[in-house]
């Protein structure tokens, strides 16, 4: 079983969050934490597997000093944060610990689900093996449905599955309708031809789009945007 912690001020996004998880016979909920203290309490005790974390709580972004403590500490749950942070920074310093995924309020349940089903393959998947390979880790890295990503065989030399992951996850995490090589750049610490060259692989193989705006001086501008 995947025992699991839902850590939500909101009483009833929490209820919400716990009634769709019931439907799934592996997720086992140990137990429901509405401040993050209790949720320090509840990971000493339950050693949850899968923790699902907000940002915000009425003393402020409390989820990342959560994170920071979780890691710290050397607990190896698992973390889908759930949260209305839109900031770049509260991103990328999510990211930075490794969560598996981030998901922006209000949240569709189309979503929410999508997020936990690639969980619970990641967990049948890898978890259950003594020695994985590069197809396993793979899945995992480019498992989202429909991401309209090329197989790893056929992502060209230059790109990096791991890598691609990292800025197709951040680009969908954004919340803009357009974004340049500049922003991607600065939110995941790449050089800008590290940026542009992964940008203009998800344009080559229809992920994204890309139009030109050549403003009232300077050089032009690539905006991306997605290709819906």
């Amino acid at each position: 079983m995947i025992t699991t912690l839902i850590i939500e001020d909101d009483e009833q996004i929490a209820k919400l969050h716990s009634k769709i998880l019931s439907n799934y016979d592996l997720i086992e909920i140990k137990a429901i934490a509405n401040d993050v203290e209790s949720g320090k309490e509840f990971c000493e005790i339950i050693q949850p597997d899968l923790i699902l974390l907000d940002i915000y709580f009425p003393n402020g972004a409390e989820g990342i000093e959560f994170l920071k403590w979780l890691r710290k500490n050397n607990f190896l749950s698992d973390v889908i944060v759930i949260t209305a942070a839109k900031e770049y920074n509260i991103l990328q310093r999510t990211l930075k610990r490794g969560i598996f995924d981030y998901i922006i309020k209000p949240v569709t349940i189309t979503r929410f689900k999508d997020s936990i089903e690639r969980y619970i393959k990641f967990y049948e998947d890898l978890r259950k093996k003594r020695k994985i390979d590069q197809a396993d880790i793979d899945s995992v890295i480019l498992g989202k449905k429909n991401n309209k990503l090329s197989p790893v065989n056929d992502l060209p030399k230059g790109i990096d599955p791991i890598t691609l992951n990292k800025v197709k996850d951040t680009i969908s995490n954004l919340n803009k309708p357009y974004f340049t090589v500049e922003l991607i750049s600065e939110i995941l610490e790449v050089s800008r031809n590290t940026a542009r060259r992964y940008l203009e692989y998800l344009v080559s193989i229809g992920f994204l789009n890309v139009d030109q705006d050549y403003g009232t001086k300077g050089r032009p501008e690539r905006k991306y945007f997605f290709n819906n």
